[in-house]
């Protein structure tokens, strides 16, 4: 059991630091600020590069981001709950809150709209396909299940600002394996919900992908044609296949996690450890390399614990599938199954002990010390499926 517990966590405050292997950028609908993963945490800053401010403050992970359509919210990534899932919060990093509890892996493709209302798009094995691939899934704004956008393999989805058509790649070949050249290379196709028909919009046979709408019937893409390197390139929908142009000329590093401002006029890249900015209304433009300063104040006075060899008694549900365990006076549960998310059930000074599941395997009963003297209480099962 790899469960594990975070322990006193305090931060202090320390100088400035120049920020470098910064990742996974999102920029503002209006391009103005750029959101991105540094030390494992979330920070925004001016899309022009100056001083980042923390969103987040959590020993897990947070990663990927996108902006909703209005700019009001920003959905990530993080692991805060022990498995990787969807959270979201204000702009400025307040009211947060959590969208998925998925026990799969995933990606973050992009925040959009579909059917009028905001989305966001992920990628992941949800459905547990022979054919090991991912497949683009919807979730919505407000959080849920997630719902599969369209019958085709396929990750990186991005849906046009009108929701009528969807940008995805397709093909498993990986960003780092350079000069592949074969038939798992990805390439950029387009779905139309309306008619929910497929094109095929590159055909090269190294790697297209990551495909960013810019307009209706404009996007960009990243590309290794050319000169060996992954760069920023564009075309439109309607024109020949490949007949697109490359926009930037990196030819010892690669461009990696594209992203593009929902009004098209500019994007941020990651080059190795830097970000880039590319004006996307100049023909021409060149990008420029971006410099962020923040307040170093990552380090943390914590300690984590795996609960695992803690357990004190446990109780396996009337089904088999589940099991409820007491560990350093809290309840827990979680699946038999192997690599199954643990939950915890109770928090705080009290105690737990003698677990006892009701015979429909809904309620969870315990004895708890929290009111100053032993009683039992019950949790419900919330969600099951």
């Amino acid at each position: 059991m790899a469960t594990s517990l975070l322990v006193g966590a305090l931060a202090f405050e320390a100088g400035a630091a120049q920020v470098d292997l910064a990742r996974y950028p999102s920029l503002s609908p209006d391009g103005s600020a750029v959101v991105f993963s540094w030390r494992g945490d979330l920070w925004k800053a001016s899309a022009l590069g100056g001083e980042a401010v923390r969103l987040t403050s959590n020993p897990a992970t947070e990663s990927r981001s996108g902006f909703t359509p209005d700019g009001k919210r920003i959905v990530f990534e993080s692991e805060r709950d022990g498995m990787r899932n969807l959270w979201s919060m204000a702009a400025d990093g307040s009211d947060l809150r959590q969208l998925t509890e998925l026990d799969a892996s995933f990606a973050l493709s992009s925040v959009g709209t579909l059917g009028g209302k905001t989305v966001v798009l992920i990628e992941s094995t949800l459905e547990g396909d022979l054919y090991r691939s991912s497949r683009p899934f919807v979730v919505p704004i407000e959080g849920g299940t997630p719902v599969r956008l369209h019958g085709a393999f396929g990750g990186a989805a991005n849906a046009s600002p009108d929701g009528s058509k969807v940008l995805f790649e397709r093909g498993g070949m990986s960003w780092y394996r350079r000069g592949y050249n074969g038939p798992d290379n990805r390439n950029v196709w387009v779905y139309d919900t309306a008619t929910q028909t497929f094109a095929q919009l590159t055909k090269y046979d190294g790697n297209d992908g990551l495909p960013r709408f810019i307009g209706a019937d404009e996007f960009v893409y990243i590309s290794d044609r050319g000169t060996g390197a992954q760069n920023v390139h564009r075309a439109k929908l309607g024109a020949p296949v490949d007949s697109g142009k490359r926009l930037t000329d990196f030819t010892a590093d690669d461009v990696h996690g594209l992203a593009v401002a929902a009004d098209g006029r500019s994007a941020v890249f990651c080059v190795l450890g830097d970000l880039w900015r590319l004006d996307l209304t100049k023909e021409g433009a060149t990008a420029a390399k971006l410099a962020f300063s923040a307040a170093d104040d990552t380090v943390l006075d914590e300690e984590r614990i795996q609960i695992g060899r803690n357990v004190a008694e446990a109780a396996l549900s009337p089904d088999g599938k589940s099991m409820a365990f007491v560990a350093d006076g809290d309840v827990f549960i979680r699946a038999i199954e192997e690599k199954s998310p643990t939950r915890r059930v109770t928090e705080g000074e009290s105690r737990e002990r003698d677990l006892c599941w009701s015979p429909d395997g809904v309620t969870l009963y315990f004895v708890s010390d929290r009111d100053g003297s032993e009683s039992i209480y019950a949790a419900t099962v919330r969600d099951t499926r």
